[in-house]
């Protein structure tokens, strides 16, 4: 594939939906491809298609698990996994559900349970390594005022067998609010990423475990600035990524971005710090708003850290705000994205602004928002026009489509080529599914008719083939 070039694109057969389902996530188990779509504002139940190796419809079938929360969901010796936790007055009891391979029926193991407090509650995060290996819960205990947070481990092989389990006792207050991260890599080793919020300001941690159960952890630290946001990604060998962005001394911006690199352990191999070259704000701030309200990027959040290569990954931000509007209510916006390549040494090779002025009133966002892949090498954004984001656009090039879906293909220079291209599928008024994720081995993305009741996979295919 050259720049200027989108992939080919081999289109599935229309399978129909309900118009509150979210088609959220695509695993493959031996010859079946399984889709999951979540019912929107539902956090219990579940509709699983079942389709062929081809990718062709076979069965459906509608889950409502005996839990308060759907946690994770995955694949772990063949069979799907599905993690959730379930309010039993005062306890909070973290489940495991393995279905059997016909997709009708599953077998519900407990894992852990905690005590909920005063109305507090546990926040669980469970983590399944990337081959199915292993899988590793923790469970931040309930909040406890004047007392510092305690989390509870715990990591299985894939057959069920309890590697160990342990208490952490951090060096954090314990808050009513938790944000810690689990990953869990293919050699037993768990990483969690926790963000404090604290008079201000977010404060980082990394606390490690490894298959024996030895604990590390270490404070995420830059030169001088605060970390606002950041992003995770493992390479093949299990070493964590993080990276992200850090604001002025004062303002809550993004000014910058860092990277740094867990080699199985809780201080980094590395960490890289760059401001953004001028290019980056002045694409999204005039220099007269520079002036007046400083060098930086205002409301926009990490948006993913996706490896392109063994050697290359991108780092992308993402601008969202909502307009408030007297006369026709609130409207989404996205002004545009940051795409930052970085090398696994922690080097630095572009930063490219791609604005859009994304609005939407209808939906609040539901098409807005921008697709990444990895293709061949190459980061390829996807995204639908909409609202003023359509104004500049040939919606004509695209003669089925519900709004235009516009293809990036990026360069290692950071240069990139649009296009729309011609989607030759079967589905009328067509849309870029944004909130799906493909855990399968081809790359695929998602297509929703715009009423949101049918839905395709584009499978991605080399210009050569």
């Amino acid at each position: 594939m050259v720049i200027g070039q989108s992939p080919n694109y081999q289109f599935t057969k229309l399978m129909n939906k309900e118009q509150n389902q979210v088609v959220k996530t695509a695993f493959e188990i031996k010859q079946n491809i399984l889709v999951v779509k979540r019912i929107e504002d539902n956090k219990t139940d579940f509709v699983l298609d079942v389709l062929d190796s081809n990718y062709m419809y076979v069965s459906s079938q509608s889950f409502k698990l005996p839990v308060t929360k759907i946690r994770k969901m995955g694949v772990i010796q063949n069979q799907l996994v599905v993690f959730g936790e379930f309010e039993n007055g005062s306890l909070d009891i973290l489940k495991m559900f393995v279905f059997d391979n016909t997709y009708s029926s599953f077998v519900e193991k407990e894992l852990m349970s905690l005590d909920a407090r005063g109305g507090y509650r546990t926040n669980y995060d469970v983590s399944i390594s990337p081959s199915g290996k292993y899988f590793s819960m923790i469970g931040s205990h309930a909040y406890k005022e004047k007392h510092k947070e305690i989390m509870s481990i715990a990591m299985y092989d894939s057959l069920q067998n309890k590697v160990f389990s342990d208490d952490i006792l951090t060096t954090i207050e314990s808050s009513k609010r938790r944000h810690n991260v689990l990953v869990c890599n293919d050699n037993g080793y768990n990483y969690i990423i926790k963000k404090e919020r604290s008079k201000n300001k977010n404060n980082y941690y990394l606390y490690t475990v490894n298959s024996t159960g030895t604990k590390q952890h270490e404070t995420v630290r830059l030169k001088s600035r605060q970390i606002v946001d950041a992003e995770y990604s493992l390479d093949a060998a299990g070493n964590l990524f993080l990276a992200g962005f850090f604001s002025s001394p004062i303002s809550f911006n993004f000014e910058g971005l860092f990277v740094a690199k867990y080699e199985e352990k809780a201080s980094a191999t590395f960490t890289r710090e760059y401001f953004f070259n001028a290019n980056v704000v002045e694409a999204f701030r005039s220099k007269k708003e520079i002036k007046e309200y400083g060098f930086g990027l205002d409301y926009f959040s990490a948006k993913g850290l996706l490896f392109t290569s063994e050697k290359d990954m991108i780092l992308m931000a993402e601008h969202h705000s909502v307009l408030k509007d007297a006369k026709n209510g609130p409207e989404d916006y996205r002004r545009g994205f940051v795409m930052f390549n970085l090398d696994v040494n922690g080097g630095f090779k572009y930063g490219t602004p791609v604005v859009t002025e994304q609005t939407d009133g209808k939906t609040m966002g539901y098409w807005s928002s921008n697709y990444m892949i990895s293709f061949e090498g190459k980061p390829v954004v996807y995204i639908n026009r909409i609202g003023d984001g359509a104004k500049s656009t040939k919606s004509s090039a695209q003669k089925n489509s519900g709004l235009p879906v516009e293809s990036m293909v990026f360069a290692n220079s950071g240069n990139f080529e649009s296009s729309y291209p011609d989607f030759e599928m079967e589905m009328l008024q067509f849309c870029l599914n944004t909130n799906f994720k493909n855990k399968t081995s081809k790359t695929i993305i998602c297509f929703e008719r715009l009423d949101r009741k049918a839905y395709t996979f584009g499978i991605l295919k080399s210009i050569d083939g």
